[in-house]
């Protein structure tokens, strides 16, 4: 997972332990970005605003799901 900043064209690795990531989806609120991590069958929040204790934090968001 990488962030591209348009105001400064700096790339940044957020997260490259993701186990073959397929899904990205960028919150309601803007403040997390969740990943589908397929052979793990889990769903992935990396907060990206928020508070500062929050940001830059990885959490299982969905686990165990049915069917993978």
């Amino acid at each position: 997972l990488i962030r591209f900043d348009l105001v400064t064209g700096k790339v940044r690795i957020l997260d490259d332990q993701l186990s073959f990531p397929n899904g990205v989806q960028l919150s309601a609120d803007k403040l997390s970005v969740l990943v589908c991590e397929t052979t793990l069958a889990r769903v992935v929040r990396h907060w990206i605003g928020g508070e500062n204790k929050t940001i830059g934090r990885t959490e299982v968001f969905i686990d165990n799901l049915p069917g993978l």
